[in-house]
């Protein structure tokens, strides 16, 4: 009787894991695919406060070192994007508003002149 019992435990705790595990994967493979915005640091010199805004709202907002990128993922569907970065000295630069379709990638670079953004289909 105890063999059977571990045995038939063994396979609850073995299905259990098994789900988790399958769990886990549906949820990154289902946003694996969701549209991103790219930004590099091209300056010298850190960039205190970097901003990606989109339609619905900020997407969000952090600081970037010198030659550092980030990658920040947005909601699904077609989104206006833009980027301000505010500088060591005051500064704020913005780039255009561009449209993201829903699986494109828009790549952002701040320079000392501006912010230039790029979309990746």
């Amino acid at each position: 009787m105890k063999p059977l019992f571990s045995f038939i435990s063994g396979l609850v705790i073995g299905a259990i894991l098994f789900g988790l595990f399958g769990i886990f994967c549906g949820y990154s493979l289902a946003l694996s695919d969701r549209p991103a915005v790219i930004v590099r640091n091209a300056t010298r010199l850190a960039i205190p406060q970097v901003t990606v805004e989109t339609k619905i709202g900020q997407a969000g907002s952090y600081s970037l070192a010198a030659g550092q990128s980030h990658r920040i993922k947005v909601s699904r569907g077609k989104q206006a994007v833009r980027i301000t970065a505010r500088t060591t000295k005051g500064e704020n630069l913005s780039s255009e508003q561009v449209y993201l379709p829903s699986e494109g990638t828009a790549i952002g670079t701040i320079s000392e002149d501006g912010v230039s953004i790029d979309v990746e289909l």
